[in-house]
């Protein structure tokens, strides 16, 4: 009797632990392959998603437990990095050119809400995934010339901060919970089009995470530590998009802010107090920015020149933002200040190593206009290919997801989903972290204490709001409620 109740604690414990243990985990990557944008809505599709968010979903619980890494591990070892970022580059090409086709259409059902929640939450945990891997150099050294198209993806991304943090309107949809759910986006195509510009925040806020890494990777300021990247992704971040500068306009704008500055943004994926603390973020855009700047004034850094008067005057404007308050908690900003107010009374600035090596690096800087510069290769080939094709491909889409074999293959996935979501560690993941303390209604988001009680996935603080919400959440609650029968599972395996 004791040893059968010793077991089953410890299997509570490993379930506790593990959403995919590291065998499952191993055979989940293996099995991973590239899906063509014709191939969206079918059902190797919809399994591949289900892989990818059961994977990221383990990725970030070793990283919270302080485990064992085995997720980026076992990526390495059957090279499918590559594969990760040809898939991103691919959802975001289905985001941008095909959805708008489907949405135009307007031939939507409530059947129809929960493949585009998964298509499109899909290129979200792919781009954690990647944020959870790429942090290490042997990982990020794999990624060789796609590192190009990922570069144009993180720029994307940080031009849509920018976009967001000048707009008050945009910050408006974004901040208040009230325009997020609403009784007034009952039909699927309001639903999707709500859905869609938070997911477009949501991985643009990790691209600045992602463009840290990118740029500790490659813009070394030690002459004997070598880039793990190719020089074509330095050009790319330096010359190209000159992304520095939109860090700067970061800096200044702070989306991760309301618009009163009462509220920040957390990863968790919502909308919280605001804290006294440095914002993870910002701290992330400042090492970004100090990481240049070092790689700039260094001997190597000749190519990036801060005398440009855009340059400088991007960094400049910096000044007021470093104060005293940020550098007792970033240190490292102290020796920034100490640089920019060099630059502010120089009309030509450049550090003692640089006035040494001026005339041996001034060729090169020369030079350097001339470099045959390295293309996307991914993004560049599908716009190419499916030229002209956006409409076939939403008709294709929907298609696919029309089936009747298609329907009670959703309906498997959505069970698998909820029986995901539905673990005590998930659930501690999401809500019982610091960064969310406790559930919010999904109706008003205040603080929620009942959850519906058939699929026991979404929360309310009062039947009013349950009410009000059921008309939308009833197609969800069904597919999440519906178990598909034993010959169908045997037919669909």
């Amino acid at each position: 009797m004791e040893s059968s109740v010793s077991l089953n604690l410890n299997s509570k414990k490993l379930l506790k632990k593990y959403i995919l243990f590291p065998t499952e985990a191993e055979k989940s990557i293996e099995s991973l392959n590239y899906v063509e944008l014709a191939d969206f809505g079918n059902e190797f599709h919809f399994t591949q998603i289900l892989s990818l968010n059961k994977l990221a979903l383990q990725a970030i619980a070793c990283i919270q437990n302080q485990s064992s890494e085995y997720i980026k591990e076992y990526f390495l070892s059957y090279t499918k990095l590559d594969l990760l970022i040809k898939s991103l580059i691919t959802a975001e090409i289905w985001r941008q050119k095909v959805l708008p086709k489907i949405l135009k259409h307007g031939k939507l059902h409530n059947e129809n809400s929960y493949c585009l929640y998964l298509v499109l939450n899909n290129e979200v945990n792919i781009a954690s995934l990647l944020e959870s891997i790429i942090y290490h150099a042997d990982a990020m050294e794999t990624i060789g010339e796609s590192a190009v198209d990922f570069c144009d993806w993180i720029y994307k991304g940080l031009c849509y901060l920018i976009t967001v943090g000048s707009s008050d309107s945009m910050r408006n949809e974004l901040f208040d919970t009230q325009t997020l759910e609403t009784k007034e986006s009952h039909t699927v195509q309001k639903e999707t089009e709500r859905h869609l510009t938070h997911i477009r925040f949501q991985l643009s806020i990790k691209s600045i995470a992602l463009i840290r890494y990118l740029i500790d990777h490659s813009c070394t300021s030690e002459a004997n530590v070598p880039s793990v990247l190719p020089l074509s992704v330095r050009r790319r971040i330096l010359i190209t998009h000159d992304i520095p500068l939109a860090l700067c306009h970061l800096v200044e704008l702070k989306p991760w802010f309301s618009i009163d500055e009462n509220k920040e943004w957390h990863d968790s994926g919502e909308w919280r107090p605001r804290s006294e603390s440095i914002h993870k973020l910002e701290g992330q855009v400042w090492l970004s920015i100090y990481t240049v700047l070092l790689y700039a004034i260094s001997p190597q850094g000749s190519n990036y020149d801060l005398n440009q008067s855009h340059r400088k005057q991007a960094f400049m404007r910096l000044r007021p933002y470093l104060t005293d308050k940020i550098i007792e908690s970033l240190p490292f900003l102290g020796e920034m200040r100490r640089v920019l107010e060099q630059m502010s009374i120089s009309n030509n600035y450049m550090s003692v190593n640089q006035t040494n090596n001026y005339f041996k690096t001034a060729s090169n800087s020369v030079a350097d206009l001339c470099l045959i510069e390295v293309c996307p290769e991914y993004s560049d080939e599908m716009l190419a290919t499916y030229k002209s094709k956006w409409d076939e491909l939403g008709c294709q889409f929907m298609e696919n997801i029309t089936k009747s074999e298609a329907q009670m293959f959703i309906k498997k996935i959505a069970a698998e989903w909820a029986d995901i979501f539905s673990t005590e560690m998930v659930e501690n993941m999401i809500m019982k972290t610091e960064l969310r303390s406790s559930p919010c209604c999904v109706v008003c988001g205040e603080a929620a204490s009942k959850r519906c009680s058939r699929c026991r996935q979404e929360w309310y603080c009062r039947r009013q709001c349950q009410v009000e919400h059921w008309p939308k959440h009833k197609s969800a609650c069904d597919v999440l409620q519906s178990k598909p029968s034993a010959n169908c599972q045997q037919q669909i395996e």
